[in-house]
């Protein structure tokens, strides 16, 4: 009787070793009918990766996050250690406020918009902090519209044309 439990178990395991084999097999041909037909899934998730750009030396240039590899959202950019300027970017294009500052004094120099590249609306200048020109841009291909260069007291500045 021992010799007919021993015989029924090694049918067992052979059974079990063809069945899994089967099994394997089977899988593997859905494996390589799908590889065959060039059907990919691809995923891309959304989530912003910091980016750090340095120059020759090392130093920090621009700072921002990217989404598929394209800018997105505020970047600051830096000239010599010092930030020059903050700019906001849609897509990899420039969108939203702009504000350059002089990289020594750390005043502003230059406050506008962009909409998908193109400077948009008024656009504000400035030397040593003092307010020295207004341009306005049209939206749709960012030409000058209106432009008041030097004056000398904020009084003088005239309203932007409607």
């Amino acid at each position: 009787m021992k010799i007919g439990k021993m015989q029924r178990r090694k049918d067992l395991r052979k059974i079990k070793g063809m069945v899994m084999e089967k099994i394997s097999k089977f899988f593997l041909g859905i494996s390589i009918m799908f590889i065959s037909c060039n059907q990919k899934i691809e995923v891309k998730m959304a989530t912003p990766a910091l980016k750090i750009e340095t120059n020759i030396k090392g130093e920090v240039q621009m700072v921002g996050y990217t989404v598929h590899d394209q800018k997105e959202g505020e970047w600051r950019e830096y000239r010599n250690g010092a930030l020059f300027s903050i700019r906001n970017y849609k897509n990899g294009v420039m969108h939203g406020k702009q504000t350059t500052y002089e990289v020594n004094s750390c005043k502003i120099i230059e406050e506008g918009q962009w909409e998908d590249g193109i400077p948009v609306g008024l656009w504000f200048f400035y030397q040593e902090g003092v307010l020295v020109s207004i341009t306005e841009y049209k939206n749709e291909n960012g030409q000058i519209e209106y432009h008041n260069p030097k004056f000398k007291y904020a009084d003088e500045i005239p309203p932007p044309p409607n």
